[in-house]
């Protein structure tokens, strides 16, 4: 999962070498715990991102493992269909593929971004998993067909784990465009030794969890395990897996507390004003911040402005022909009775 480092805003732990590094060029301890919350680790081609699509080390050994023991054609169109995802999800590092679908294919330019298109891996890989796991707990393969399916599947995935581990380091130079433009010389040579040893060490995790659920498999066809234990054996691995490396992106440092989450709505005066209007058909325009990008409004009202990632277009065209060029008519159509403004030097008021 951190092939490419991760996310753009990666904390790192206090023996990581940006630590080390910070520490002996004089930067405090109080600052190098808070640059270390979100180092930006990431050196792929993308502009910048919150982490990687991860599906679990052991759900692609299945995936792999379920191509050797499917035998129904099934097995082709997933596999298609994951290698035209992954291909789409390259967007601009291979244009002219995107390209074709954002002009010939209807609806496909209406996605955000290109990578959403990946969901379709994380359906198709599990599920002919789960094909092949059938097969196995049914027993239908023999016992040489198996063992010659999980030691190809072995070799191939657990080969790429260990090879990325012991010589992904010597053929990357782990290094971002940006980094020059934002970091010192001395910060970017620590970044980029925690950079290999981020590939590294989730390489070796990687071939850990793709040799216990292979194991487990092993043990159950050899009838060193029960089916219950190794269907529990096999939860666990994929569990483990997927938990941890979900928590890097959503822990617990990411939720607050219900009163400080109440804060964040505190009625302003403007507000308490405008809801002593006991009509329930009015609508209000917030112009003492961006009217469009600011949501907050709608908390307490119904608003003329707000935010949403995908937009609607009728709306947006009305934004930015008519609402954005003041037009009062446009302005009354949608029934707006109050307006939040903003003065030099005061709160927002009602008007």
């Amino acid at each position: 999962p951190e092939f490419y480092g991760g996310s753009s805003n990666t904390a790192l732990s206090d023996n990581s070498e940006t630590a080390k590094a910070m520490a002996a060029n004089g930067i405090s301890p109080n600052d190098v715990a808070r640059y270390l919350k979100g180092m930006p680790t990431y050196w792929g081609a993308q502009p910048f991102t919150s982490g990687p699509a991860y599906v679990g080390a052991f759900i692609c050994f299945l995936f792999v493992f379920g191509m050797f023991v499917v035998k129904d054609r099934m097995r082709w169109w997933l596999l298609a269909v994951s290698i035209l995802a992954i291909l789409l999800a390259w967007g601009k590092n291979l244009m002219w593929f995107s390209t074709l679908f954002f002009d010939y294919f209807p609806q496909y330019n209406k996605f955000r971004t290109v990578a959403m298109i990946l969901v379709l891996v994380q359906m198709a890989w599990p599920l002919l998993g789960l094909m092949a796991l059938q097969k196995v707990f049914n027993k239908e393969l023999d016992k040489a067909e198996f063992k010659k399916a999980l030691m190809n599947s072995l070799y191939i995935v657990g080969g790429l784990c260990a090879a990325v581990a012991l010589l992904g380091p010597m053929f990357f130079d782990f290094t971002n465009p940006m980094d020059e433009k934002q970091l010192p010389k001395w910060l970017i040579d620590a970044i980029v030794s925690d950079r290999k040893s981020l590939m590294r060490m989730d390489a070796l995790r990687s071939l850990f969890f793709v040799a216990a659920g292979a194991g487990t498999l092993w043990m159950y066809y050899n009838d060193k395990l029960k089916r219950n234990t190794a269907t529990a054996a096999i939860v666990l691995v994929v569990f483990v897996d997927l938990f941890f490396v979900g928590k890097r992106y959503l822990s617990s440092d990411d939720f607050i507390s219900q009163s400080d989450y109440n804060q964040y709505f505190q009625q302003t005066p403007a507000d308490q004003e405008i809801l002593k209007d006991s009509h329930l058909d009015y609508r209000v325009m917030n112009v003492a911040g961006n009217t469009y990008q600011d949501a907050s409004t709608s908390y307490w009202h119904k608003s003329v402005g707000g935010y949403h990632a995908a937009k609607l277009r009728r709306y947006q065209e009305l934004i930015e022909n008519q609402l954005g060029k003041g037009n009062r008519d446009v302005i009354n159509m949608l029934n707006t009775r109050w307006f939040i403004t903003k003065a030099q030097q005061q709160n927002a008021q009602p008007m």
